[in-house]
């Protein structure tokens, strides 16, 4: 079932956010569940000083070095080929790592989202985890790390070194065992090295969890990231069951 998360605080302390979510009808398109829940949600009729919505959406990284405004949409569509007239191409900037993230969003959403928060800034989910990522592989860290984040359907893939992120990807799930097969064939290609090297799998508890057990036969030193312990100094309600890009975006300041 997919659903919606909505956020308030005043950005000062993490346990003083109010969450609340929403489930999205399956009979009705995006924008429509959007719309109606914008409308009924106590949360959205609030007065807001900023407002983030964080799209879901395939995403990729370009080079800043080879980064121009005017080609995003090109740059885009070469790599996921759609329908243009769907979709709004943005990006975010991740200046160190000399990068810069593009994903697509409904133009619909966006257009609904503007209607309601003339201030709306778009950002990917990848953007948040991207850079958690990439903190947790610091300069003077020898070894590598390989992060893969679940969610029902798809998974995210970043492989860190000394603080950079050497190699991302995003997949669909269709099959039980896919999660697993990407992983190895990317820590392949990587050159990840089993005994020296980690691997840390973030998402829905029951997915992460059962995929550590999978990959743990190839690669040993594999982690199950569990935000309860990870973000123990708020009391945030739910963070077990909280989005793990969400908790990322809302408790750490990039």
């Amino acid at each position: 079932m997919r659903e919606m998360w909505f956020a308030a605080g005043n950005g000062s302390r993490g346990d003083e956010f109010e969450v609340r979510r929403v489930a999205f009808k399956p009979d009705v398109s995006l924008n429509v569940n959007v719309h109606e829940a914008l409308q009924t949600e106590p949360l959205a009729k609030g007065t807001y000083q900023s407002v983030h919505a964080l799209c879901e959406g395939r995403a990729t990284l370009v080079p800043l070095s080879e980064f121009d405004e005017d080609d995003c949409e090109d740059l885009y569509f070469f790599n996921f080929p759609g329908v243009r007239q769907r979709l709004r191409v943005l990006y975010d900037a991740l200046p160190h790592q000399n990068a810069v993230l593009l994903f697509g969003a409904s133009k619909d959403v966006c257009h609904t989202l503007q209607e309601n928060y003339p201030q709306v800034l778009f950002q990917s989910v990848e953007t948040p985890l991207l850079l958690h990522f990439a903190s947790c592989s610091p300069r003077a860290l020898l070894r590598r790390r390989l992060f893969v984040n679940l969610t029902a359907g798809a998974m995210s893939l970043a492989a860190c070194k000394g603080g950079r992120i050497e190699l991302y990807n995003a997949y669909a799930l269709h099959h039980a065992q896919d999660a697993l097969y990407y992983t190895l064939h990317v820590a392949k290609v990587w050159g990840f090295d089993p005994a020296t090297d980690e691997a840390f799998v973030s998402g829905e508890r029951a997915l992460a969890e059962g995929m550590a057990k999978s990959v743990a036969a190839y690669l040993p030193n594999v982690f199950v990231v569990r935000p309860e312990e990870e973000f123990s100094q708020t009391t945030l309600p739910g963070k077990g069951a909280l989005p793990y890009d969400f908790l990322n975006l809302l408790l750490r300041a990039f």
